[in-house]
């Protein structure tokens, strides 16, 4: 698939960023050169573990605990609206 320590230099670096990204969370490591010489190396931080089944269903029932109970449709929302408008700026109109 890669290489085993692919070899970027800064200017691949900074146009390549989505293959270096694609890398990183594919684990592999690479090199980074600047005016010929390998000042660095790149590793990722960590493995990124695969969701599992619990996870997706732990989120999901987070969702539902967040999702307000009711939405107000837009039909609503504007008489609620203009009915504030009215109360308020009514006086003033007249």
């Amino acid at each position: 698939m890669y290489m085993k320590n692919p070899v970027f230099n800064t200017t691949n670096l900074r146009y390549q960023t989505k293959k270096v990204v694609n890398l990183l969370k594919d684990g592999a490591s690479l090199y980074l050169i600047h005016r010929s010489s390998i000042i660095g190396k790149i590793e990722p931080l960590k493995k990124i573990k695969e969701k599992t089944v619990e996870d997706i269903e732990k989120f999901l029932t987070l969702i539902k605990a967040i999702k307000p109970k009711k939405l107000i449709d837009s039909q609503k929302r504007k008489q609620i609206y203009l009915k504030h408008l009215k109360n308020r700026y009514e006086k003033d109109i007249f």
